[in-house]
């Protein structure tokens, strides 16, 4: 049934007009009726007619600004105007608003008759197309999960061709040229595996939708207890603030597993800078997974530094040059292999990979005459013609210099740790906050944080604290300032905050603090 408004300030058009329509068998009704702009503006917002009959000359709000009103919030209402002959330039206007139909004084049944004929038909059709738009919405949005399976399927088994992941992104109606790959693992309990797996299952529409509502992602089918997930994204958003995104949404992903059904999860994340790189994102995701058995978040580029195992061996060799400055043998072993598989046929590459893992030895005491023999571990390296010899030749010095640079290490802090712990150190009157830190060290605040908290057992902030408060009772001992400008010096610029803290780390308020080394 379609509803009908009548506005006109004259009681027998409204009378003749409801007359007319009632005797119709189609199921059009007068909804209501309005004498003037203003009723009928407020009669239309609340009854939404499908048809409006308006008259253009009215007390106050006239006609046309009336339509103009209703139009700009009804955009499908259909409006026919009641005109006098006196009053048709009027109507003109109401023609350029996009009004078809108009009804000239005394309303004449057959005339009123055939404009609503016509109108029904229209509102007939376009009902009816937007039932087979819907229809077909609906079925391409069924279809829209198979082709999303396709897609991540073409991915893990390397058939990520470029011209064919265009084409997927086509059919999703996507426009993509980076983004991250993310591989979500639920945790089962060994003895419910079962069970546990089949309300998995039962429940991953729900967890697609909850990963869909937040961003802008193609969502694999659920495989045994993972599911792999590409989160398209712009190619011109910054790298850094693209990692805090992700792993921002890693931990909505966990948070909202945990309410489904109590689930428990670990992510796996790493950047996609361009559609020719799924596969390598892809696999760099499942190693970020694999390297961690607690329930976090992790991203390859926090493991294993920007660019990973790809082609841009600079930074392979640079993140192998870090894993033996911390003494940490198995990840310089790892490093080494993926470095070698790049660079195993390239003489200058292996030579140079000589002289930089050298200089870590002399730089870390290992070797105090390394710069002298360098020309002899390079007659060495290039003796050797076979390359398992040379892949065990650099394996041999790595395992020796890493460990020699492990036991010299009489602290345990990673080389990350410690950088900050300078930094607090000698940073600690500036403004200063987790966020900052980790930006300047390009990894994100979530991974700085637990690595902090492992290495030290303080928290950033717990560590900083403690640093400011130390400085504050040097600077108490040892200076006549008042509290307020200590309160500056160390980095609080609201004195009352710094006492509140100063007593929860010493229980002493600082004026007390001063008073007793004082006396």
């Amino acid at each position: 049934m379609y509803k009908i408004l009548v506005v006109d300030d004259e009681q027998i058009v409204q009378n003749a007009i409801r007359y007319i329509v009632e005797n119709r068998k189609d199921g059009l009704a007068v909804c209501g009726v309005a004498s003037n702009g203003r009723e009928a503006i407020i009669q239309a917002k609340a009854l939404k007619p499908e048809i409006v009959f308006m008259d253009i000359r009215m007390p106050g709000i006239n006609g046309i600004d009336a339509m103009k009103e209703i139009k700009h919030h009804l955009p499908e209402t259909r409006f026919v105007i009641i005109s006098a002959y006196e009053q048709f330039e009027f109507a003109k206007q109401a023609v350029q608003l996009g009004v078809k139909e108009y009804l000239l004084k005394p309303i004449n049944r057959g005339k009123l008759n055939g404009i609503l004929d016509q109108i029904v038909l229209e509102l007939n059709q376009d009902q009816a197309q937007r039932e087979r738009d819907l229809e077909t919405i609906e079925k391409l949005q069924k279809m829209i999960p198979y082709i999303e399976t396709s897609f991540i399927y073409s991915i893990i088994s390397n058939n990520d061709r470029i011209e064919e992941m265009k084409r997927y992104f086509n059919l999703l109606e996507m426009t993509c040229e980076s983004g991250f790959m993310m591989i979500i693992q639920v945790i089962q309990a060994e003895q419910n595996a079962v069970i546990e797996d089949l309300e998995l299952h039962a429940h991953y529409p729900h967890i697609r939708d909850v990963i869909k509502y937040k961003c802008h992602a193609i969502v694999g089918p659920m495989m045994l207890n993972k599911i792999v997930v590409f989160v398209a994204k712009k190619k011109s958003e910054n790298v850094y603030d693209l990692r805090l995104e992700s792993a921002n949404l890693g931990e909505y992903i966990q948070h909202e597993l945990e309410q489904i059904n109590g689930f428990e999860c670990k992510i796996g994340i790493s950047a996609v800078k361009n559609i020719g790189e799924l596969f390598y994102a892809y696999g760099e995701a499942q190693k970020a997974l694999a390297s961690n058995d607690a329930l976090c978040v992790t991203h390859f580029e926090d493991l294993y530094g920007e660019q990973g195992d790809r082609i841009q061996v600079i930074k392979t060799q640079n993140q192998l040059i870090e894993h033996m400055e911390k003494g940490q043998l198995n990840h310089a072993l790892k490093c080494f292999d993926l470095l070698f598989q790049r660079i195993c046929n390239q003489q200058e590459r292996l030579l140079e990979l000589v002289v930089l893992i050298y200089r870590v030895a002399y730089d870390e005491g290992v070797e105090e005459d390394a710069i002298i023999r360098y020309d002899h571990y390079l007659k060495e390296m290039i003796a050797l013609s076979n390359t398992c010899d040379r892949q065990r030749w650099l394996i041999n010095r790595i395992k020796y210099i890493t460990e020699q640079i492990s036991k010299n290490k009489s602290k345990k802090c990673s080389f990350i740790v410690e950088r900050v712990k300078r930094a607090l150190e000698q940073e600690y009157h500036t403004e200063l906050s987790l966020e900052g830190v980790a930006r300047s060290l390009n990894i994100s605040p979530q991974y700085l944080s637990k690595l902090f908290k492992e290495e030290t057992g303080q928290n950033f902030i717990e560590y900083l604290t403690h640093i400011r408060v130390v400085m504050a009772q040097t600077l108490m001992k040892t200076s006549h300032k008042s509290v307020k400008e200590i309160s500056f010096e160390v980095g609080y610029s609201d004195p009352n905050y710094f006492s509140r803290l100063f007593k929860k780390q010493t229980g002493l308020m600082p004026t007390e603090f001063i008073h007793q080394v004082k006396r």
